[in-house]
């Protein structure tokens, strides 16, 4: 019994120490889902919506880094809108 106690608490710190970490859900900063483009203040300006492309391009854009991620409407313009915008995370981006 006794040995077995000293394996346990010899072993359970190591193993715990020594196990892959947790992924994090959260995406890294500044990129975009696979299906969506990461695009400037710019790049939106030339959408054939660009007014309300502008529109939703500030609205999104939480961390102020001027990059969103778009991704077209695949059947076309829905309410005037040509696609759908996200921003590229929450945290500001690493220079």
């Amino acid at each position: 019994m006794r040995p077995r106690r000293i394996c346990l608490v010899l072993c359970l710190p190591l193993a715990v120490l020594t196990s892959p970490g947790i992924a994090s859900a959260t995406p890294p900063v500044g990129v975009c889902p696979s299906d969506y483009t990461l695009m400037t203040r710019s790049d939106v300006s030339q959408l054939p919506d660009a007014d309300l492309a502008l529109a939703a391009f500030d609205a999104v854009d939480a961390n102020g880094d001027s990059r969103v991620c778009y991704r077209p409407y695949r059947n076309g313009p829905h309410n005037g809108h040509y696609g759908n915008f996200i921003d590229d995370t929450a945290a500001p981006h690493q220079r």
